[in-house]
């Protein structure tokens, strides 16, 4: 309790003395000055801001733009991480198989490279087939770590069901398990017949 702007109490003693009961009486709370905490008037851009956000978002699409995925990706990648997410970009169509050891970063690797090369518009679809016991994890990875709306495609009866983290989570009926640019499968689904030819 040394700071000049705040009481420091332990929660029992500010249980016994109601300092926690403030959510009850205010409904919308307020900030220092009065004013309502929520609902502030969206902030409008300026001309150069409006410009600033065309140029991040064709930036990637521009002559030298191509690596711009890698370098705004939410995470900052280990150096070796970055050579290969660049040598997977540089070379692009050519396939790799990547061959680290476990826990040195073949999901950021290829999370960056395929950043990279949706955001510049040189890979228009992507597949991942992963085991069925990983699907769901690199869903997530590429979400949190690369704001990548991926797709898990899960067969039924009517064709399939995806279901997506971002924007939001949710669910979509799709009359086809392939028909999603950003999408996840199980290597269990590619192994029948007709998968195979619908792929």
């Amino acid at each position: 309790d040394r700071h000049p702007a705040f009481v420091v109490r332990p929660i029992p003693d500010a249980i016994q003395q109601k300092l926690l009961k403030i959510s009850e009486r205010v409904v919308m709370p307020v900030e220092l000055d009065g004013e309502p905490a929520y609902e502030k008037p969206p902030i409008k851009p300026s001309p150069i801001e409006w410009l600033r956000f065309a140029f991040i978002k064709h930036a990637p699409k521009m002559v030298g733009g191509e690596t711009v995925g890698i370098y705004t990706a939410p995470i900052k990648p280990w150096p070796h991480q970055e050579i290969v997410a660049r040598r997977l970009v540089s070379t692009y169509p050519y396939g790799y198989l990547l061959c680290d050891e476990v826990g040195l970063g073949k999901t950021i690797e290829n999370g960056l490279a395929f950043r990279a090369l949706w955001l510049s518009g040189r890979a228009r679809r992507i597949l991942i087939c992963p085991p069925a016991s990983l699907v769901t994890q690199w869903q997530r990875e590429m979400a949190d770590k690369f704001l990548m709306p991926f797709g898990v495609a899960r067969s039924n009866s009517k064709g399939a069901k995806v279901s997506y983290l971002l924007p939001s989570e949710h669910e979509e009926e799709r009359p086809s398990l392939f028909d999603r640019d950003l999408l996840t499968v199980s290597t269990g689904l590619l192994q029948r017949e007709e998968r195979l030819r619908q792929l």
